[in-house]
């Protein structure tokens, strides 16, 4: 939708927006709002009519960018479009809107303290804060998450989040509730705290043994498994620390940090990261498969199996193995290599877990990860193949 157009802000326009009184579930896309226009206006009164004339409404997708027509991308706006839509001149009369489903999408996150107050979290059960770019914790983003961290347990009935990465005052507002069913880290789980920019060459590429974490992260990252993770350990069915990997991600998973996600018990989708040496890692995406290699592969990732596998309520598994720098040469080769677009992933037969699957990380790859097929055939064997 364009709200610079003529069509889309006229009279015409909101008293069709205004003709859907049983719509139950609304998508919105703004693509770009000329500075020194009424467009970012315009929009608020676009999704503000819809609700307030959609009582019914449970479940709003709104996504906006901020790329012009030449592809360049603006500044991010200070405050969030659903913010604008119910708030100021287009206050709700009847308060924030009881929707159970929020997925505000844009290439900058607008956390503010005033959008908490416009989302009924009495209401709320799924919230997906998407984001294009990488977005580290500020001051302002902290202020959001301790203002929902207020609203005490019996405030918010949350069951299912979607945000970019842990950070304090997350951890706080997640470790003040229960019930959650899901909850999915889409880039860095582990955040730049600003006590790293004072730590000279910490964020070059380096090995990792197996973290590079400064005190503060590694307390926070500490907080997250020992205070957040057994509030909704009964629970939680979907965890995810991330589906977009750097190079430079500092922080993997420890046998300590599974024994506590195994305790879990409703736990049934699990996806992490792990480091492992670059020479693994060039011969894993070079296609060197020989059956030495498939149990090399198993056998350093045997720790991990062995306390998983325990965990009846797992039906997928999904590891990603990312570099841990050990030689110049091995790392200039791993870089270089070009995965066959017919390889897709590795599969484990692993005992009560339907899908264990290894994938190796390339960030930089543009079609995406190497990896390869295994295909259990039952009482622990199976055959190497490609994936179509």
């Amino acid at each position: 939708m364009k709200t610079d157009s003529f069509p889309a802000t006229t009279n015409k326009a909101f008293k069709f927006y205004s003709s859907f009184p049983s719509l139950r579930t609304l998508h919105l896309n703004f693509f770009y709002f000329p500075p020194g226009t009424s467009a970012r206006a315009d929009a608020a009164k676009v999704v503000h009519t819809f609700l307030c004339a959609c009582p019914t409404l449970n479940t709003l997708v709104l996504k906006t960018g901020d790329i012009d027509q030449h592809a360049r991308l603006h500044p991010a706006p200070e405050v969030n479009l659903f913010e604008l839509a119910t708030t100021g001149e287009n206050a709700m009369n009847s308060g924030p809107p009881s929707l159970t489903a929020i997925t505000l999408e844009s290439s900058k996150f607008c956390l503010t303290p005033g959008l908490a107050s416009c989302i009924n979290f009495r209401a709320l059960r799924a919230l997906y804060l998407d984001a294009w770019d990488l977005n580290l914790p500020t001051p302002i983003t902290e202020r959001f998450w301790e203002a929902l961290a207020k609203m005490g347990p019996s405030g918010v009935q949350l069951e299912r989040l979607r945000c970019q990465t842990l950070s304090p005052r997350l951890v706080e507002f997640l470790s003040g509730f229960t019930g959650l069913r899901m909850l999915d880290f889409d880039m860095n789980f582990c955040p730049v705290l600003p006590s790293r920019e004072s730590v000279p060459g910490r964020r070059s590429a380096a090995a990792y043994d197996p973290h590079d974490l400064t005190a503060d992260e590694l307390e926070l990252v500490n907080a997250f498994f020992n205070d957040v993770l057994p509030k909704h350990s009964s629970t939680l069915e979907h965890l995810i620390f991330g589906k977009v990997y750097q190079d430079d991600e500092r922080w993997s998973m420890t046998q300590e940090y599974l024994r506590q996600i195994s305790r879990c018990t409703a736990l049934k989708h699990l996806q992490f990261h792990v480091r492992v040496p670059i020479d693994d890692l060039v011969r894993f995406a070079a296609c060197d498969v020989t059956l030495l290699f498939l149990n090399d592969l198993f056998n350093s990732q045997k720790a991990i199996i062995e306390t998983l596998a325990p965990m009846t309520s797992l039906r997928l598994v999904d590891l990603v193995l990312l570099p841990c720098q050990t030689t110049v040469k091995s790392a200039s080769r791993y870089r270089q290599l070009k995965p066959p677009r017919s390889i897709d992933e590795l599969f484990i037969e692993v005992k009560n877990i339907p899908c264990f699957k290894i994938t190796a990380g390339r960030s930089f790859e543009e079609n995406g990860r190497p990896a390869f097929g295994w295909e259990p055939e039952g009482d622990g064997v199976g055959r190497f193949r490609r994936m179509s």
